[in-house]
C-alpha cells in the first residue's frame, strides 16, 4: 500500500511506479529549492520484501533526489530506470543505493542522460551484497553525453560486495556524439542539427520510450 511518502516521490519526479508490497520511508523531506538542487536534504528509503518487486522511473530536467532500496526477503526485485535532460545551467544531483540483504535478490540499474550548455550532473550508484547473500544478481550501468564544452558529468559507481557467489556489473560511460555517425546521416540528407536530434534520440530511447512517451519536446531541434 503507498503512503503519504508517495507525495515526496511525486516532487522527485518519478514518473510511473509499481510496487508489490514495497514500504516507502522517507527520513526527512528534502527541499526543492533551485540553489540548493546539488545537495540533497534528505533520503527516501523503500523496503522490497520476499518476493516482491519495485520498479521505478525517473526523469530529471534538474533535481536533487537520494534513496535506498533495501531487498530484505528472497528473490525481492529492484528495477531502476534514469532518464535525465540538462540544459543551460541546470544542477542534476542524483544517488542510487541498492542494499541487497538476502539471498537470490535481483537489481538493474540504467541510467542514461544528455547535457547542453553548462549543465552539470552527479551520479553515485551503489550496489552493497552483504555477507550471507548468496545468488544475488546485480547491475549497474550509467552513461552521459556531452553536447558542449562547458557541460559536466561526475559518474561514482560502486560495488561493496561481501560474497563470493553473486553476479554483479556496474559500468559508467561519458562521451560526446560520434562524428562519423553525424557524418554519415549527413550524407543521407539529413542537416547537422537534424541528425544529432536523431543520435540524441536513439541513445534516450530505451530508458524514455516506455515510460515518458513525451520526451522528445524536451529535445528542441533549434537548440541543439
Amino acid at each position: 500500500m503507498l503512503s503519504e511518502n508517495w507525495d515526496i516521490l511525486k516532487q522527485a519526479n518519478i514518473r510511473s511506479f509499481d510496487e508489490k508490497d514495497a514500504k516507502i520511508v522517507c527520513l526527512q523531506e528534502k527541499e526543492q529549492k533551485e540553489d540548493v538542487l546539488m545537495a540533497p536534504k534528505g533520503k527516501i528509503h523503500i523496503y522490497v520484501p520476499k518476493g516482491a518487486s519495485y520498479k521505478a522511473f525517473i526523469f530529471s530536467t534538474g533535481q536533487a533526489l537520494e534513496f535506498v532500496v533495501h531487498l530484505t526477503g528472497k528473490k525481492a526485485v529492484a528495477d531502476i530506470t534514469v532518464g535525465y535532460i540538462l540544459r543551460e545551467k541546470a544542477k542534476n544531483h542524483l544517488n542510487i543505493n541498492v542494499l541487497h540483504e538476502a539471498c537470490d535478490t535481483l537489481s538493474n540499474q540504467k541510467v542514461r542522460g544528455v547535457l547542453f550548455d553548462e549543465a552539470r550532473n552527479t551520479f553515485e550508484g551503489l550496489i552493497r551484497v552483504y555477507p550471507g547473500a548468496n545468488g544475488v544478481e546485480a547491475n549497474q550501468s550509467h552513461k552521459a553525453l556531452l553536447l558542449s564544452d562547458e557541460s559536466f558529468v561526475n559518474g561514482q559507481p560502486e560495488l561493496e560486495i561481501f560474497n563470493d557467489d553473486v553476479v554483479c556489473s556496474h559500468g559508467n560511460a561519458i562521451g560526446q556524439l560520434d562524428e562519423n555517425q553525424i557524418f554519415y546521416l549527413m550524407s543521407r540528407g539529413f542537416s547537422e542539427k537534424e541528425a544529432k536530434k536523431i543520435l540524441i534520440e536513439a541513445f534516450l530511447f530505451s530508458v524514455l520510450e516506455e515510460h515518458f512517451p513525451e520526451w522528445k519536446t524536451f529535445l528542441d531541434v533549434k537548440k541543439i
